[in-house]
């Protein structure tokens, strides 16, 4: 039998192999560390944060990514925690033209977030949890403006549903594994991670 014909046979059997090996997991009652699932400790607090504006469209598109992770239901419930989230962004050129613009640019995202539990009577609000996460994305830098426009704003995008992938999951673990997290005490606003508009080189 040719090449051309045993190719796509090939093909097929690895995919079938992929696809029993997934399901033999999955019967096994295998799931990623930080996958959601409602039923899993503390998934019912995770619809209790408030996440308040984040600026600008980037951080639209982050609060938007953070919530839907967190509460993929979008089921109302009294609020008891506040995450804020700030960010800082940038644009670095990566190779040059002979006018000395760039080829492709790497977008890249700072985000720095806390996880505070709000006063509740006699009870004072205190912060649970602060972390950091970063995203890098490479989009071309064509010379056509609205080709070049469209292109920044996607590499935006990426970056913003990766950063907003990466502080969902963290906040998941904690609620999961609160036994692995120290008490912290007053809540802290966290400060922009980089400077907070990107720039063209």
């Amino acid at each position: 039998m040719s090449d051309r014909l045993t190719r796509p046979f090939a093909r097929w059997s690895r995919l079938a192999s992929l696809a029993a090996v997934g399901l033999a997991l999955s019967a096994c009652g295998f799931r990623p560390m930080d996958a959601h699932r409602p039923d899993e400790p503390g998934a019912p607090e995770l619809a209790r944060i408030d996440i308040p504006p984040i600026p600008e469209r980037v951080g639209q598109l982050m609060r938007s990514g953070i919530a839907r992770r967190l509460n993929p239901s979008g089921a109302a419930a009294d609020s008891a925690y506040t995450l804020r989230v700030s960010y800082g962004a940038a644009t670095v050129g990566r190779g040059t033209r002979s006018d000395d613009s760039a080829i492709r640019n790497d977008y890249v995202l700072n985000v720095s977030f806390s996880l505070e539990a709000k006063p509740d009577g006699d009870t004072p609000g205190r912060l649970l949890l602060s972390g950091t996460s970063s995203a890098v994305t490479r989009h071309n830098n064509p010379e056509q403006l609205y080709a070049g426009y469209v292109s920044e704003r996607a590499a935006q995008e990426r970056a913003a549903d990766m950063a907003a992938e990466d502080v969902a999951r963290q906040i998941r673990l904690y609620f999961r594994y609160p036994q692995n997290y120290p008490v912290t005490a007053a809540p802290q606003v966290p400060p922009p991670a980089a400077p907070t508009r990107p720039t063209r080189p």
